[in-house]
């Protein structure tokens, strides 16, 4: 049996010369040389450091940068192969529940799976379990308690709690190969 790529990219976020790229996707200029790296992985991850807004940006109140992005961001990174997109990070509710809503819902129409982020927390702190050659794998996705995180009745990022993180991680054990 041959083994299992998994190939992991750090945040994305479309910034400044990089904005207008991903408006005409250009999956080639911005990925280049890292597709055939991305493309011969089974898996491949990657973390949406900004949330999808359709409309005007409506930020929430913060310190720090408020960040946003477009669903062409998401549909690149799609054209890159990517098939797992990470949400537990400080910006995902950056735009408030629009932009969690927006986000998701990008993410699902373009047939990628999530892990890390939710409409609420019980959403939010779900485990992946992604089948790859006949094994399946267990994803967990975290971050720290910042502006981002979940509620009972907000959407948000996974707040990482080393507790809960144990036992995601046992019984993902039992669950996943």
């Amino acid at each position: 049996m041959a083994p299992i790529k998994i190939f992991i990219a750090g945040d994305v976020v479309p910034q400044d010369r990089t904005i207008p790229l991903f408006k005409e996707k250009r999956t080639e200029t911005l990925f280049g040389s890292m597709l055939p790296a991305i493309n011969e992985a089974d898996l491949k991850i990657v973390n949406l450091e900004a949330p999808v807004i359709y409309g005007k940006p409506t930020p929430i109140k913060k310190s720090g940068p408020t960040l946003c992005t477009s669903k062409e961001t998401v549909e690149v990174l799609k054209d890159a192969g990517f098939n797992v997109i990470t949400l537990a990070n400080n910006h995902f509710r950056d735009q408030g529940e629009q932009g969690v809503n927006d986000t998701l819902e990008t993410i699902c129409m373009n047939g990628l799976h999530y892990v890390g982020g939710g409409e609420n927390i019980n959403e939010a702190n779900r485990t992946l379990h992604y089948n790859v050659a006949d094994k399946r794998i267990a994803i967990i996705n975290a971050c720290e308690h910042e502006f981002s995180i979940a509620g009972k009745n907000s959407g948000g990022s996974n707040p990482l709690d080393i507790i809960n993180v144990y036992h995601a991680i046992i019984e993902a054990r039992a669950q996943s190969d």
